[in-house]
């Protein structure tokens, strides 16, 4: 029995609390006992238990493997085309058909997804008071192979960067640039 190796000793514990009969309020049977058969109960125990100094187990967090896409509401499907295709360079993507309307850009695996704005998608300006420092507020960042190379082409796109290009601390240089619906949107590179 002591020799079950530890991993076995875990799951053991929670089948063991699962199967356990305690009160639990406002779900009594006629007994007045109630089972307790919830992930969410096997939870809850062992955060009851860490914070009484016992120590029981707590499931494992969970694992995120990447950022899939970023959805961003806008004002108009075609401007914001234009700027993620043609300024930055994604590729469109077929997207499903919503009800909605919307478009979806790809770079690599990570993808953009915009709603045109509509009641029940939220306003699509991005509101920035004057004060904030821009790298120091909301905003996503796209790597490119030379961000001095693409400040060069921005300019002579006609877009404003509004802050760099600067080196950051860990070592990229990185600048930013506004989409258009003021999305601050981060190009760096190493």
């Amino acid at each position: 029995w002591w020799t079950i190796a530890p991993k076995c000793m875990i799951w053991l514990l929670i089948v063991l609390t699962m199967s356990s009969v305690s009160p639990r309020r406002g779900m009594r049977g006629k007994s007045g006992w109630h089972r307790r058969s919830s992930l969410c109960d096997i939870r809850r125990i062992a955060f009851k238990g860490k914070m009484e100094g016992r120590d029981l187990v707590m499931a494992a967090p969970i694992q995120v493997k990447r950022i899939d896409h970023i959805t961003l509401v806008v004002k108009n499907l075609e401007t914001s085309r234009k700027f993620y295709v043609d300024v930055l360079g994604m590729q469109q993507v077929d997207r499903p058909n919503f009800s909605f309307a919307g478009m979806w850009f790809q770079a690599g695996t990570t993808q953009i997804h915009l709603i045109l704005e509509h009641p029940e998608s939220g306003p699509a300006r991005v509101f920035l008071p004057e004060e904030c420092a821009i790298s120091r507020t909301r905003h996503f960042a796209f790597e490119v192979d030379d961000a001095m190379a693409a400040r060069d082409r921005l300019v002579e796109l006609g877009v404003t960067i509004v802050a760099g290009p600067k080196n950051r601390p860990d070592g990229p240089t990185q600048l930013y640039v506004f989409d258009p619906d003021q999305n601050l949107v981060e190009l760096y590179s190493y």
